[in-house]
């Protein structure tokens, strides 16, 4: 009976240990940050033969920081706001002597998938990371879109927002 007391005793404990081991693999190692911010920039171009274009927004900005060297295989942002049924996106980067985003082929980093099931993009990027980086969030979509995407945001998902890790050992 002493026996069978013991274990329904440590149950809890264990419970505990198996939680917190799964949140621990859901959360970034404390050496690597990763952040979003919202921003608005139209680079649009006016109407081509009175019909409108798709839309080109600088729509956010991703933040990484790691304290070691290390390289990412994929970001994963997670969308908030209404349902969205077609989108395109780019990660730029630019140089620090710029001024200002320039979102051309020379200073793109990757293009993102859209999952319209799990409304999330992904970018796979296999890129080294030291220090701090910040790629700015390129989005194309359609004119009707425009209230969805104003009011919505991108989001680093709880559960594996990069990927797998590689640290680069000097």
């Amino acid at each position: 009976m002493w026996g069978k007391n013991i274990f329904i005793m440590r149950l809890p404990i264990l419970v505990v240990l198996m939680v917190t081991a799964a949140a621990a693999q859901t959360s970034l190692p404390t050496f690597l940050s990763l952040s979003t911010s919202t921003t608005w920039k139209d680079f649009t171009l006016n109407h081509v033969n009175n019909k409108p274009q798709k839309r080109w927004v600088w729509a956010g900005t991703v933040t990484i920081k790691s304290k070691k060297p290390i390289t990412i295989s994929n970001v994963t942002l997670q969308w908030c706001g209404e349902k969205i049924q077609k989108l395109h996106a780019t990660l730029y980067h630019k140089k620090d002597t710029e001024q200002q985003l320039i979102p051309i082929q020379e200073n793109m980093l990757c293009d993102g998938e859209w999952d319209t099931h799990t409304q999330q993009l992904m970018f796979p990027m296999n890129k080294k990371i030291v220090a701090v980086n910040h790629y700015y969030l390129v989005l194309s979509f359609s004119e009707k879109d425009i209230e969805k995407i104003k009011h919505g945001s991108f989001i680093t998902p709880p559960k594996n927002p990069v990927g797998n890790l590689y640290v680069i050992n000097n």
